[in-house]
């Protein structure tokens, strides 16, 4: 049987916070749900750089109720701080000690001579994706711009509920799995540490929060040949919802409805 190997796909995503109701609701309750046309209209596939979420059809503030957007805004300046808190520490202040002579710039593929630092920061997959002087496969990355290290944060009820609940989560002393009774909302370890250390790290992926509490979905994804020959497209319309561990209302377990029965 003849194998056809994708070597790329580029997928454009489209997530739209909102308490999730089944998508034939939302025009009920003042949401403005976006259509495959209405994406293919505002953003072609090649060689479109226009922002999508600029678009009048994909703008937060037309698509979401005006008191569904006011519950998604928050200060910048708070979350930032709020999740520092959180975690214990800000990364512009940790970072810099590995490798510390890779300054800020672009680094590229062709030179075959480049700062060896790179490879001691950048996981083995990465960085054999990027290798000075390799050729420039499909999905392999040309050049790298370094910028100076900023926070990253998450928004204030994340950050709010893995700062209350630090602490109650807990793990079996013998296997390291989870009790899940005891995690409510929020990362459940935002500071890793002891011998499972490792399992609070998979928990904290385990238990991330993809935008928000729920979330609808277009996505035009494309697959090539290792040729570069399109061989594959899929256009695909999704919603999903966070059952446990939310921290939009409603709160702790999503309970089903009627609506979800059907």
């Amino acid at each position: 049987m003849k194998t056809i190997q994708s070597f790329a796909m580029f997928c454009l995503f489209v997530f739209l916070a909102s308490p999730m109701t089944p998508a034939c609701l939302w025009a009920e309750e003042g949401y403005k749900i976006p259509t495959v046309k209405e994406l293919m209209d505002n953003k072609s596939f090649y060689d479109d750089p226009r922002p999508l979420y600029l678009s009048d059809d994909f703008n937060y503030k037309k698509i979401l109720p005006p008191q569904v957007y006011a519950e998604l805004s928050y200060d910048v300046e708070t979350m930032k701080k709020l999740w520092a808190e959180t975690v214990g520490f800000r990364a512009p202040d940790v970072v810099g000690k590995t490798a510390p002579e890779i300054k800020a710039g672009i680094y590229s593929y062709k030179k075959t001579e480049q700062c060896p630092g790179l490879k001691a920061i950048m996981t083995e997959y990465h960085y054999n994706r990027f290798r000075p002087g390799a050729p420039p496969f499909a999905g392999n990355f040309s050049e790298i711009k370094v910028i100076p290290t900023s926070q990253y944060y998450y928004s204030i009820p994340i950050a709010e509920a893995t700062k209350k609940y630090i602490g109650k989560t807990m793990l079996n002393e013998r296997t390291g799995f989870i009790n899940e009774s005891t995690y409510v909302a929020g990362y459940p370890f935002p500071r890793p540490e002891g011998k499972f250390k490792a399992n609070q790290i998979y928990y904290n992926w385990l238990k991330r929060y993809w935008a928000w509490d729920s979330k609808y979905l277009l996505a035009d994804s494309r697959g090539f040949t290792k040729s570069l020959r399109e061989d594959n497209t899929m256009t695909i319309v999704n919603w999903m919802i966070k059952l446990k561990g939310r921290v939009m209302e409603p709160y702790g377990w999503f309970v089903s409805s009627d609506h979800f029965q059907r």
